[in-house]
């Protein structure tokens, strides 16, 4: 007979001040402790996780609280169905997030077969206009070169006098040191060589 192995976390008391949530969250995150959650928490968990779940596979979240209103046999409000669903995005993160990200892979995978069927069939202007498409949805659009002209061109010019006249050159100094607030001391330094 194999020996079962042994987990040597200590167990987490239940305290008074834990809701349910606090509990179901210690179990998925809580590396120090063992968590051993009670039959109603082990329902709200299955329910938390069946609702993000659902949000993973890109239901609404009316849909999501409907849903979970109809799998309960109306023992739930929609409220209720709602405030699971807040849970489980607590928990979990917000699918939305990587959804948009998955519809925009799946966009640019489906672009990029129609790009090559018109290359295929020589359909050129189409061509184009998949490639116009599919640079946009990436964010490949604009050039460094473009964004360097745009900022040029909104930039006002700078000019440059030279003087070598010294009452001119002393008067801007001056004028120089009237908007510095502390000015500036040279310290007495000495270098130090280390050996």
């Amino acid at each position: 007979m194999v020996p079962e192995k042994v987990d040597n976390r200590p167990r987490s008391a239940k305290r008074k001040s834990d809701t349910s949530f606090d509990r179901i969250w210690k179990y998925f995150y809580d590396q120090k402790t063992r968590i051993s959650l009670s039959a109603k928490e082990l329902e709200l968990k299955e329910k938390y996780e069946l609702a993000w779940k659902m949000l993973c596979s890109m239901y609404t979240r009316k849909q999501v609280a409907i849903a979970l209103v109809e799998r309960y046999d109306h023992k739930i409000t929609e409220r209720t169905a709602y405030n699971y669903i807040d849970a489980s995005m607590s928990l979990f993160g917000d699918p939305q997030n990587s959804n948009k990200e998955a519809q925009r892979q799946i966009v640019s995978e489906w672009l990029i077969r129609a790009i090559r069927k018109a290359w295929e069939d020589k359909n050129f202007k189409a061509y184009e206009k998949l490639i116009l498409r599919y640079t946009r949805l990436n964010g490949l659009e604009g050039s460094n070169d473009a964004d360097i002209a745009k900022l040029l061109k909104n930039r006002k010019p700078a000019v440059f006098i030279f003087t070598t006249d010294e009452s001119t050159l002393k008067e801007q100094a001056d004028k120089l040191m009237e908007d510095v607030e502390t000015p500036t001391i040279d310290t007495k330094y000495e270098d130090i060589t280390e050996d």
